[in-house]
């Protein structure tokens, strides 16, 4: 009987998310013209500077190590605190483009918009 019931809730969880904001729409248009506004905001954000921060210093320095051939490793020290994947893909930036942080930021704002559903 109890698993007719968790069943039933599940079901009715998925009815729910299938009719978002109450059953109501959101025309596409105001949808487009958000998502333009947002990745426009995302796009000014691009500039030639990195950003001083604990985590983008660590993601730069993993990336520059092992675009050098160094391996996974900040300052000589091997490092497994951060996912490698950031740091791979500025490896192969920093390898084709050289230390160009209006790129470098670029790719960042690629990510953050392939982010979205």
């Amino acid at each position: 009987m109890a698993d007719s019931t968790l069943l039933e809730s599940f079901r009715q969880a998925a009815a729910d998310a299938e009719r978002p904001l109450g059953g109501r729409t959101v025309p596409r248009k105001a949808m487009l013209i958000a998502a333009a506004g947002i990745a426009l905001l995302y796009i000014v954000g691009i500039h030639d500077k990195w950003w001083p921060s604990q985590d983008g210093a660590a993601y730069l320095i993993l990336g520059r190590s092992i675009a050098a051939g160094e391996g996974y490793r900040s300052n000589g020290v091997l490092r497994n605190t951060f996912p490698p994947g950031l740091p791979l893909l500025l490896a192969g930036v920093y390898r084709l483009a050289g230390e160009n942080y209006w790129i470098f930021n670029g790719v960042i704002v690629l990510c953050s918009l392939g982010r979205w559903p």
